[in-house]
C-alpha cells in the first residue's frame, strides 16, 4: 500500500496549511483565553470545502476522500487542535446527514451543514452512557406527527452554540436496536442548553449539555424516515470521527515536536546546547519515529475506511489509540502546545477513548513560560526552584506523597470528561 502523494494531493494539503497558518495559528491563543468560538473563521473554512470534505458533491460537499480528510485535519491541527477538532465534528454530522438522510434532508439540511450555514453538533454521550453508547436513555416518543425527545446530552461541542444537533434518542426497546437519530435544529420549542463546562483547555470550543424538556421534533427531522438505525449510523458516523480526531492529536504533537526542536536547539544548559546531549537526540529520534508511525497507521485506517474494508473498524480505533515509546527518556514535550493529544514517554496509561476526552492542557512549566517557551525538558525542570503549575510536587519534584520518588514528565487521564493529572512516579535512582 502506497501512500505518495500526487500533485493534486499536495495541493490539497498545501491548501490547508496555508488557510492554517494565515487564519488560525496566529489567533488561537487569543481564542482560548478569550473562551472565543471562531464561526467566521469556520465558515471560511468551508469556503475552501473544509466542512464536507467528504460530502457528496450534489449537496454542495468536496466528494474528497477520508485520507485527504485527515491529511487535512492534521494541517489545521498543526495551527489550532481546538478549532481542527470541532470542525471534524462538524465533518462526521454532515457526512451522516447525507449519507443517510432522505432526499429531502440531504438538500435541506447536508447543503447547509457543508457550506456551514448551519453548524452542527454530534450528541451521543449522556451522564450515564458514555463508551456504552447502546444504554443512552434520551427517548423519543412518536405524538402524531412530531417526536417528542426528553434527555440530557452531556460534554457536547459546540452545546449552546450550534444551529443544528444530531441526535441520538431511544424510540424503541432497550438495546442498539431502539435508538433512532433525529435532525434537531437550535430553535426547537423544548431544547436548552447547560452551562460551558469549566475546561484546562480547549476553550475556544464550547462544551455543554444539551437538554431536552418536550422538545417537539417534526418526523420528517428523523434521519432517513426509518426508526431503530440510529445506533448503526452513530458508531458508522465515529469511525470517521476516530481517524479524524487521531488526525488532530497528530497535528497537535506533530507542532509540539517541532517546538521542541527550535527549543533544544537554541537552549543552552551546563555548556552547551541541549540537543548536543546524546540522550536527547535518542529521544527526539523516538519522538519522530511514534509520530511517523502514528500517521502511517492513520493513513492505512483512512484508506480501509475509503475502501469499505472488512477490518477497517478495528484501524479506526487502533489509529485513535496510537501510542509513543514508552522508553524512560528525559525529554518529552510534556504538555503539547495547545495539542489534543498528550502524550508520556514512560506511561502506558496515556489512552484516549471516548469522543469527548480529547481536552489537552496549556499548564508548562514556570520556569519555561517565563522564558517564553511552552514545551519543556525533565532534566532542566526537576533543577527549576519553582514548581509546575499544576502543583503535584516542589524543587527537584520529590512529592511530598510519596518520599524518595521523583514525579517524571505527568501522564493525563480523564475523569467525566475533563482533563486532569495523575503523577507516574520514578525511581530517584535512575
Amino acid at each position: 500500500m502506497s501512500f505518495e502523494m500526487d500533485d493534486d494531493d499536495k495541493v490539497i494539503v498545501d491548501t490547508a496549511a496555508a488557510f492554517a497558518r494565515k487564519r488560525l495559528e496566529p489567533f488561537s491563543l487569543d481564542w482560548d483565553e478569550r473562551k472565543h468560538f471562531p464561526v467566521e473563521e469556520l465558515r471560511e473554512a468551508a469556503d475552501l470545502g473544509m466542512a464536507g470534505i467528504y460530502t457528496s458533491e450534489d449537496v454542495g460537499g468536496s466528494g474528497l476522500r477520508r485520507i485527504d480528510g485527515v491529511r487535512i485535519f492534521e494541517e489545521l491541527a498543526k495551527a489550532d487542535p481546538t478549532t481542527a477538532a470541532f470542525l471534524s465534528i462538524h465533518n462526521m454530522c454532515t457526512w451522516m446527514v447525507d449519507s443517510y438522510g432522505t432526499e429531502d434532508q440531504r438538500t435541506t439540511w447536508a447543503s447547509k451543514m457543508a457550506s456551514m450555514e448551519a453548524v452542527a453538533s454530534y450528541c451521543l454521550t449522556e451522564p450515564a452512557a458514555g463508551s456504552d453508547a447502546a444504554a443512552l436513555r434520551t427517548k423519543a416518543v412518536r405524538d402524531g406527527d412530531d417526536y417528542v425527545l426528553d434527555g440530557v446530552k452531556q460534554f457536547i461541542s459546540g452545546g449552546g452554540v450550534s444551529d443544528v444537533y444530531i441526535v441520538m434518542a431511544r424510540t424503541g426497546a432497550d438495546g442498539p436496536r431502539g435508538i433512532s437519530t433525529f435532525i434537531v435544529p437550535k430553535q426547537t420549542p423544548g431544547l436548552s442548553f447547560g452551562a460551558n463546562e469549566a475546561k484546562m483547555g480547549w476553550n475556544a470550543q464550547p462544551t455543554a449539555q444539551v437538554i431536552m424538556e418536550g422538545a417537539r421534533v417534526p418526523a420528517a427531522l428523523l434521519l432517513g424516515g426509518e426508526e431503530g438505525k440510529g445506533f448503526g449510523i452513530a458508531m458508522n458516523g465515529l469511525n470517521g470521527g476516530r481517524i479524524n480526531i487521531a488526525a488532530c492529536s497528530l497535528g497537535g504533537a506533530q507542532a509540539a515536536y517541532n517546538k521542541a526542536i527550535t527549543y533544544v536547539s537554541d537552549r543552552e544548559a551546563f555548556g552547551g546546547k541541549l540537543i548536543d546531549e546524546p540522550t536527547i537526540r535518542f529521544t527526539l529520534a523516538d519522538m519522530a519515529t511514534s509520530l511517523e508511525t502514528s500517521r502511517l497507521i492513520l493513513w492505512k485506517a483512512a484508506s480501509a475506511l475509503d475502501a469499505g474494508h472488512a477490518d477497517k473498524v478495528e484501524l479506526c480505533a487502533m489509529a485513535k489509540r496510537r501510542r509513543v515509546p514508552q522508553d524512560g527518556s528525559a525529554l518529552w514535550t510534556t504538555c503539547i502546545w495547545e495539542s489534543a493529544a498528550t502524550f508520556c514517554s514512560r506511561s502506558s496509561s496515556s489512552r484516549f477513548s471516548g469522543t469527548r476526552r480529547r481536552t489537552a492542557t496549556r499548564a508548562f512549566c514556570a520556569a519555561c513560560r517565563a522564558d517564553g517557551f511552552s514545551t519543556w525538558d525533565a532534566a532542566t525542570a526537576r533543577s527549576c526552584a519553582k514548581p509546575p503549575e499544576w502543583g503535584l510536587g516542589a524543587g527537584d519534584w520529590t512529592s511530598p506523597r510519596r518520599p524518595g520518588t521523583i514525579w517524571p514528565p505527568t501522564a493525563f487521564r480523564f475523569s467525566s470528561g475533563l482533563l486532569r493529572t495523575s503523577p507516574i512516579p520514578r525511581d530517584r535512582s535512575r
